[in-house]
This record gives C-alpha cells, structure tokens and sequence, in this order.
C-alpha cells in the first residue's frame, strides 16, 4: 500500500504538469485548428517551423540535464557521510564548492 503523503505528491505533481503544460497547449491547439489546417502549415513553415523544433529539442534536453543533475544531487546527498552531509547540502543551496573529508 502507497502511503497517502505520496500519493499526494504525485496528484500535485500530475496537476502542476496538467495546469502548466498540457492545458496552455490543448488552447494552443484549439487555436490553431479553429483558424483551419492551412493555418498549421503557415505556423510551422520556414522560420516558425525552426522556432518549434528549437524550442522542443531545448526542452527536451533541459529537462533531461535537471533530472541527471537532480537525481546525482540526491544521491551523493545520500551517499555521502554523516560529516560531509551538510557539506554537500550546502553547496546545493549555497552554491559554494568545498573539499570533502575522507569518511
């Protein structure tokens, strides 16, 4: 059985990506096939079309970076020894660089 603070965060999360995502581009896309399929064309065409496939591609690879940087994070937080924790924990927060000691 899932515990209910994490199906919690996971209908948070669920609603943050539907209101953030998904429903600025179903409006989008009701727009677009409001003003008919040759509108579409028009949009994607030469620099409108670059701008889409610029604009996906950037998204795609920013999210993938925050996740392995994000999930790394985590995982050296975890890793690390009880001395080093707050060491590490602070250069995420702080942005500052310090030299672990030895465990």
């Amino acid at each position: 059985m899932t515990p209910p603070g994490r199906v919690l965060v996971v209908v948070v999360a669920l609603v943050a990506i539907a209101a953030l995502i998904a429903y600025p581009l179903l409006r989008l896309t009701g727009t677009l096939a409001g003003l008919g399929p040759d509108s579409i064309a028009v949009a994607l065409g030469g620099a409108g079309g670059r701008a889409v496939a610029t604009s996906l591609g950037l998204g795609i690879v920013v999210a993938t970076m925050a996740v392995v940087l994000g999930t790394a994070a985590a995982f050296v937080g975890e890793r690390a020894s009880t001395r080093c924790r707050w060491v590490v924990r602070g250069a995420m927060v702080e942005r500052s660089v310090r030299q672990c000691p030895e465990r």
